[in-house]
């Protein structure tokens, strides 16, 4: 998602290729503030790619999740009642796991479009490497989310 920052501090034309979340954002307004995001904050602020345009130090991965807002007896809750999933998401690759427990692979290298689930024919060791950054992602708070989403992939 696209975000612009204007202001002090924020160097003029300056690119985030990394993996960011709207989780960065609270630690990057509170250190564009001056102050420091609370311990148990998740994200990690985006203020040195702002200023020098990169950051050395920075996550592997991204988690994401989706949680249906449709509720029983509402008129459209069959159709807007999307399978509940969390998902890994690395500069190449996105692993899905759903509630019921179907799971995705898709190589955003080869398929931008995250069309072909290419899980059945995926090496097992690097499905296995994407489910324990997923399962540590899922579990961490605050500072532990840097370990983990910093995990090899």
């Amino acid at each position: 998602m696209p975000y612009v920052f204007i202001g002090p501090g924020v160097a003029a034309g300056v690119k985030v290729p990394s993996m960011t979340s709207t989780i960065d954002l609270g630690p990057t307004f509170t250190a564009l503030l001056g102050t420091q995001a609370p311990q148990w904050t998740d994200g990690r602020s985006l203020v040195p790619f702002l200023a020098r345009g990169s950051d050395e130090d920075w996550r592997t991965g991204v988690i994401s999740e989706s949680l249906s807002q449709a509720r029983p007896g509402d008129p459209d809750y069959e159709t807007l009642k999307p399978p509940r999933f969390t998902a890994l998401r690395t500069e190449q690759w996105v692993y899905v796991e759903y509630e019921d427990g179907t799971k995705e692979l898709y190589d955003r290298a080869t398929d931008p479009d995250e069309l072909d689930n290419v899980l059945p024919t995926a090496d097992p060791e690097l499905v296995k490497s994407l489910n324990r950054q997923l399962v540590a992602l899922r579990a961490c708070a605050g500072p532990t989310c840097r370990v983990a989403d910093a995990l090899p992939n």
